[in-house]
Order: C-alpha cells, then structure tokens, then sequence
C-alpha cells in the first residue's frame, strides 16, 4: 500500500503498534495497553476501520492481542477471506509452531463512520510519540 501513492484515503493501522510498546524486538520487553475487548472493539469504531487483515494466532499469547483476535471474532464483524501463509514464519513474525499460519480478512457488521480524532502511536525506540490523522481528512 505504501507505493499507491494516489490513494490517500486509506490508511493502514498494525493492532500490534495501537496495542503493545516495544522497542523493536519482542525479546525486549513489550508493554500492553490498558482496556479490554470493549475498549478495544471501542477504539476501531472510533478509527473508523473498515477491514481488518489478521494472521490468525499473531502474538495471541499477548492479553492485548488475544482480545483484538476476541473483538475480530466477534459478531462486529464477519469474516470474508482467509488464505494460507506459505514460507517459513519464525515466531517472532507471528508464525503457529508446528500449525497453520492464515491470514484472515474481516469486515465490520456495523456501519463504519469516519475516525473521530487522531491516532497516537508510541516509538519507544527512538524515545517519542507520534500523533496523526487517519482516513481522507489526512490529506
């Protein structure tokens, strides 16, 4: 998405960047927001995201992350596609050791509204936060 440089309008958040801190690596500590799958389903409403992409299992292991799979799973949203991942995932990307590694695709239930506010992403590494604006109103 990144070189689609005409489409302004969309934006990619990664859950794991809303809903953990970390500096780089995992192995170096990670720190999770506070909240739970309320607040969390509350948070993509308010970013008004329209389609989620999940590796199934991603850093479930994680409270955060297992709620975000929890609020994906839930009736808010309705699953349209999943697919195979093929390669050799280690677990630091995510991958299910000895399973299978998908990518699902969901769609919300509800009507989705444009964001409300910006979105604040921590950069622990580089020691600050960045604050910014999601969606058509970003241009």
């Amino acid at each position: 998405m990144r070189t689609h440089a005409e489409r302004g309008d969309v934006t990619i958040l990664r859950a794991d960047k809303l809903l953990l801190r970390m500096a780089v690596f995992r192995e170096w500590g990670v720190q999770q927001v506070d909240g739970d799958q309320q607040a969390i389903a509350a948070m993509l409403r308010q970013d008004g995201v329209a389609m989620v992409v999940a590796q199934r299992g991603f850093w479930d292991d994680l409270r955060a992350m297992k709620w975000f799979a929890q609020v994906v799973h839930s009736p808010d949203f309705r699953e349209v596609a999943h697919f195979d991942i093929s390669g050799d995932l280690s677990t630091n990307d995510g991958g299910v050791p000895n399973g299978r590694n998908v990518v699902e695709i969901f769609l919300p239930t509800y009507p989705v509204t444009p964001p409300q506010g910006g979105i604040d992403i921590d950069m622990p590494f580089i020691g600050t936060r960045f604050h910014g604006v999601t969606g058509s109103s970003a241009q």
